[in-house]
């Protein structure tokens, strides 16, 4: 006699009975429930599970959609994992860092040998949707962390490995899609047919990976330039390369071995030597009475506002020293030449003892 477990429905409010073992995908099936747009992944008991999940006692379920931060998460990261996947069946050798949301979407950047083009482009979107039209199943694996860092180790992805080898799990899992595996700390779809709705466009040089929105599914969210924002994160990446510390596994290990202090402070110094700028960008200009600093909760806007206080303390006030005639303006200072702005940072340790331009 088959063994069963109940299961309640939050979005319906019934409790069904099914087989113990099976998966949230087959537990949906028998819930009754339609939804347009999932189910993408489930709140089971209030923490987010895949639909790969498998029920062997009496749960509560929540079925999410694209809609749900959660289902909206889950649906961008098998998007990822399809793009990978269609860059690899293109181009050999090549490297696909997926990188800053940007522009209601993610930048892509690409290593192809080359800079990327708008045939390019076209190329990668009709390779995922020939994925996706091919409906293939998106697999799990879960296995020991060891030989996880082992089967990474011989594919050659190194960042991968680095990272797995610092998380300090004793399993991991992986996903695979016709052969092809890559590793992500969160669930995905089952099948690639299930992304109903993507672009890629060509963007600066590389691409730009649109989703659908969560307020409108069917469309995909508003392509808009931003310029500022994406300078910003690029800034951010030359901070990094300065540092050596491009991913996750790169800061793990630098923990590890005892640096972060260090670490805290040379970040410390760049991000003053910015702030530095901004005051002096701010005492150049004409009849400054405020200056307002916008950004989300929690994103540092308070310290930011007494760090830049403290930079324009010395500052001598633009107004009362251009009427006592002891002050030229001057017109706004531009960008220097990059040999003159290059300057050392070092040595830094866990980059082998190597100084780092700054």
């Amino acid at each position: 006699m088959e063994q069963t477990v109940k299961i309640y429905i939050r979005n319906n409010g019934r409790t069904i009975e099914v087989p113990m073992g099976c998966t949230l995908e087959e537990a949906y099936r028998q819930s009754g429930l339609e939804m347009k747009h999932g189910p993408i992944s489930a709140h089971v008991n209030n923490k987010v599970e895949g639909m790969h999940f498998r029920i062997y006692k009496q749960k509560q379920v929540e079925f999410l959609d694209v809609t749900s931060s959660s289902g909206s998460r889950a649906y961008t990261r098998s998007l990822f994992f399809v793009l990978c996947k269609a860059v690899h069946d293109l181009f050999d050798p090549c490297k696909v860092a997926i990188d800053i949301p940007v522009s209601n979407g993610y930048y892509v950047n690409l290593n192809i040998g080359r800079p990327v083009t708008l045939d390019d482009a076209g190329a990668i979107r009709r390779r995922m949707q020939e994925i996706i039209d091919a409906a293939l199943p998106i697999h799990r694996h879960e296995t020991t962390t060891q030989e996880a860092i082992e089967l990474f180790d011989s594919l050659h992805n190194k960042s991968k490995v680095k990272l797995l080898k610092s998380i300090g799990s004793l399993y991991t899992t992986y996903y695979d899609i016709d052969g092809y595996l890559d590793y992500y700390y969160g669930s995905l779809l089952t099948n690639t047919s299930q992304l109903y709705l993507f672009g890629v466009e060509k963007y600066y040089d590389g691409l730009l990976l649109r989703i659908p929105s969560r307020e409108h599914p069917d469309e995909l969210g508003e392509m808009t330039h931003q310029d500022k924002m994406f300078g910003i994160f690029k800034e951010h990446h030359q901070w990094q390369d300065i540092l050596g510390l491009r991913t996750i596994g790169d800061l793990n290990e630098v923990i590890s071995k005892g640096y972060s202090s260090m670490l805290i402070q040379i970040s410390e110094a760049l991000q003053e030597k910015k702030i530095a700028k901004i005051a002096d960008e701010i005492a150049q200009r004409r009849g400054i009475k405020m200056v307002l600093i916008a950004g989300p909760s929690s994103s540092g806007k308070t310290t930011t506002c007494k760090r830049l206080s403290v930079q324009l303390a010395p500052r001598p006030r633009q107004d009362a020293a251009r009427r006592e005639g002891r002050l030229r303006l001057r017109e706004p200072a531009r960008p220097e030449p990059a040999a003159a702005e290059r300057a050392t940072v070092g040595p830094l340790p866990w980059r082998g003892g190597g100084a780092a331009a700054l």
